[in-house]
């Protein structure tokens, strides 16, 4: 059994240098400069000192053949500080200077044009207060989005994971592997709209900063804690290497439920608990399968042990990985709006959703499902809006599968002197990763599949699987 206690420090931070800040606070309608007047370089965060993590990990053997293994551990989130208060005015300022027309020159300053001889004119910077408040009262700052609004009294969030694992040793070289694996976020990091509407179809109105001061535009508070979890089961098969094979398959069947994905918003602020759904990258089922083997020719191995048969034949070996899984999350949506700030309408849903498998491509009429079922969140009189009987996530859209391939053989040309060339594809059958079909009611392509997700590399939240791709390589090593 191991024991641990780790303990995370994250005090507040600062810009480098005064003024470099600026938070907004939503309840007086002013922003606050960093280093100016009252508002600490900190910008009067709190600083929490109780960051503790306890950790505990186990293994027990019970026979040669049966190894039982757990463990918790927790870990301290840090402030996503991509976002910490240096993209609101007046760190960040703007100047334009309109055309008379569209071929004549800007203007400056009214008679004052510009021209490339003397270049840009010198920026208008705004003048801070020495008590470091500006009141966001004129329509420019009331019509402008606020990206950071910073609660002084954040708290960092944790997460608690754990997991508990069987292990058996089977005949044949082969072992197997059971576990439950979950973990549960505690104040995970969401970008709250503070000004979103609280009333389906109230438009402006229904904003509570436009009822205090008149503004009409999103104030995000970085940030508000909300709870998340993950339950898996996990199963693992290994073959170890005998007989030129080596094998591994996993299995994995879970459940990530939470409000928001990384540090988005909410999907619904007017019913917060819609929120709670699953996560945009939760998969339900997810193979993955690798192997190695060796081919029966050559030195030491089966058939063909000298000879051409041994030059020509002798030394490969195959590797392969092998992916499978199912579709990632669909929300329904509708052309008709909330007129909420915020949140979003969902079609009421008639019937059975069925499933149809057809792709329509970038101009085809196939539907991957029944579009039938579906109808705009109206009410009898045909003009009243309503919340429709769907959720947010719950369905699943096309799976995907990815088979990546490797043949490669090894040279011995002296003792000195060695090569291996190998050819390696990924995605070898050429098998597209359909993107979800179009989910909005009333669209034209409502129920279609029109596009694939990109490879891995360029779509790291959702991950597809890009077009078959060869490359060949020869290394020589001496």
């Amino acid at each position: 059994m191991d024991l641990g206690l780790r303990h995370d420090f994250y005090p507040p931070g600062t810009p480098r240098l005064k003024g470099g800040w600026s938070n907004y606070d939503p309840t007086t309608n002013t922003f606050e400069v960093a280093g100016y007047g009252s508002t600490p370089m900190n910008l009067g965060r709190k600083t929490y000192y109780t960051n503790f993590a306890p950790r505990v990990g186990f293994a027990y053997r019970m026979n040669p053949k049966t190894v039982f293994r757990g463990g918790f551990g927790m870990s301290w989130i840090p402030f996503p500080d991509n976002k910490l208060a240096w993209d609101n005015y007046p760190v960040k300022q703007s100047n334009s200077y309109a055309a008379l027309g569209t071929y004549g020159q800007a203007q400056t300053a009214p008679g004052v044009y510009g021209s490339m001889a003397t270049g840009f004119p010198a920026p208008l910077i705004v003048n801070i207060p020495s008590s470091g408040l500006i009141v966001g009262n004129t329509p420019g700052l009331l019509s402008q989005n606020i990206n950071s609004s910073i609660p002084l009294n954040y708290r960092e969030g944790y997460i608690e994971s754990w997991n508990f694992a069987v292990q058996r040793e089977l005949p044949k070289n082969f072992t197997l592997e059971a576990a439950y694996v979950g973990n549960h976020t505690v104040r995970a990091p969401v970008a709250y709209n503070v000004n979103a509407g609280l009333v389906l179809n109230g438009g402006a109105a229904g904003r509570p900063l436009y009822a205090a001061f008149g503004k009409n535009a999103d104030v995000l508070l970085r940030y508000a804690g909300y709870n998340n979890d993950y339950n898996s089961l996990q199963m693992k098969a290994d073959h170890r290497f005998t007989k030129s094979l080596m094998l591994t398959v996993g299995y994995t069947f879970a459940k990530a439920m939470g409000y928001s994905s990384e540090d988005g918003g909410l999907w619904n602020y007017i019913q917060p608990r819609r929120s709670y759904s699953r996560l945009d990258f939760d998969r339900t089922h997810t193979i993955v399968s690798s192997f190695l083997y060796q081919l029966p020719f050559g030195k030491d191995k089966r058939f063909l042990q000298s000879g051409p048969g041994r030059w020509i034949l002798g030394d490969w070996q195959i590797n392969g990985v092998l992916t499978l899984m199912t579709g990632l999350p669909m929300t329904f949506g509708t052309t008709m709006s909330a007129n909420a700030a915020g949140s979003t309408l969902t079609p009421d849903m008639t019937g059975l959703f069925v499933v149809l498998h057809n792709v329509a491509g970038t101009s085809g009429t196939d539907l991957w499902f029944d579009n039938s079922q579906f109808k705009q969140p109206l009410d009898a009189d045909g003009k009243t809006i309503h919340w429709g009987n769907l959720g947010h996530n719950n369905v699943s859209g096309p799976g995907l599968g990815d088979l990546d391939l490797s043949l490669s053989r090894h040279f011995s040309f002296t003792e000195r002197f060695k090569g291996e060339l190998r050819a390696e594809s990924t995605n070898f059958t050429n098998s597209p990763a359909f993107a979800n079909p179009n989910t909005t009611v009333g669209n034209v392509n409502f129920g279609r599949i029109t596009s694939t997700l990109a490879g891995l590399i360029a779509n790291q939240g959702t991950g597809g699987t890009g077009p078959r791709a060869i490359q060949v390589g020869f290394k020589l090593t001496f």
